[in-house]
């Protein structure tokens, strides 16, 4: 491989999700982990990579910045098992092997806000190497785990089912697809015990519960850990008036490491809602900055609910998204044939 490769890798929201670590060195979860994968579309990690006898060394640049791999250990983890992968898949004496890499990684989303970025990112890394390489197999959730625990999640598209595992080594700590994103298209997320025959109210209520358990429990530690700002509980109030006011769990939320809130909604229920979220929550920007992603259209008129506008720009913008298929190989480069950065990085 003397030519670059690229891929991009998906976000996954976890909506039964994992509340810590038994191994902290081998990212080994306590309990098992459910996760819907976004469509890479609209939210992803794209990293381009070059590996060659002409490369001086290891570098990685991400978002514009160079990083330090030899201090990044779980950085060092992934290229160290890729080499590993490498010489186990063609021999213990490759030369590919030894070779140096270049890797140009950037988001398309803000980095450390709740948004997953960390999974997306070594998602895309592991599974961007193991295409340079020619390594497509089933140990890369396992490495990508090793970067970042929930990155095995963004190896797959569709609803994936993180496996705790009891081995001390974690060799039955892995992620395997439950379903493909086919299987429930006018879903946004979904979790296990809800894929068989397609319970919305059921899914969307332990959704909440468990979005909570983990934010109360944050913030039950000493010092806390507190993730959800004013902005959060305004939206979590909001779910619940509107839910209330149709009469019907139409829909949930759940909440990760950051205040971004997660919805989760049928399509068929998607137009009116939206056009009660965009009243409720206003922007001062026009719809089409504001609305992002997927085109939603409005409906003209809609059915007063008697839900009170909150002030004007508490959210950034709004994200409408999809279910997605997974990681996949695209052309648009972030390197140079010769391993430099492109301009426009």
């Amino acid at each position: 491989m003397e030519k670059v490769v690229t891929c991009v890798a998906p976000v996954n929201i976890a909506t039964i999700k994992y509340w810590g670590k038994r191994d902290e060195h081998l990212i080994l979860p306590l309990n098992d982990s459910v996760s819907l994968t976004l469509d890479c579309d609209q939210m992803h990690a794209k990293t381009s990579v070059l590996a060659g006898p002409f490369i001086d060394e290891d570098s990685v640049w991400l978002n514009g910045q160079i990083m330090s791999i030899e201090t990044n250990k779980r950085l060092k983890k992934c290229f160290d098992l890729i080499r590993n992968l490498i010489r186990i898949r063609k021999g213990e004496n490759s030369q590919e092997a030894k070779w140096n890499i270049r890797v140009c990684s950037e988001n398309n989303f803000p980095t450390a806000a709740g948004l997953a970025s960390s999974a997306a990112g070594y998602a895309c890394l592991v599974y961007t190497l193991a295409n340079a390489f020619g390594l497509v197999d089933e140990d890369l959730p396992s490495i990508a785990r090793q970067g970042s625990g929930s990155a095995c999640r963004s190896i797959y598209g569709g609803f994936v089912h993180w496996k705790a595992g009891t081995d001390d080594l974690g060799s039955d700590s892995t992620a395997v697809q439950i379903s493909a994103d086919t299987h429930w298209p006018e879903m946004r997320i979904i979790i296990l015990v809800a894929i068989t025959d397609k319970n919305f109210e059921k899914f969307a209520e332990i959704t909440m519960r468990d979005s909570n358990q983990f934010h109360a429990v944050c913030l039950d530690t000493y010092p806390p850990c507190v993730y959800l700002n004013q902005v959060s509980h305004e939206i979590i109030s909001f779910i619940h008036d509107y839910n209330e006011a149709v009469g019907q769990i139409k829909v949930s939320y759940t909440f990760d490491a950051g205040p971004n809130a997660f919805l989760f909604i049928q399509q068929k229920d998607l137009s009116l809602f939206m056009s009660e979220l965009v009243n409720v929550f206003p922007s001062q920007q026009p719809n089409s900055s504001y609305l992002r992603g997927i085109e939603t259209s409005l409906p003209a008129k809609i059915k007063p609910y008697g839900l009170k506008p909150k002030d004007k720009d508490l959210l950034k913008y709004i994200m409408v998204t999809k279910l997605g298929s997974g990681p996949k190989c695209v052309n648009d480069h972030l390197l140079n044939n010769d391993g430099t950065l492109k301009s426009n990085n």
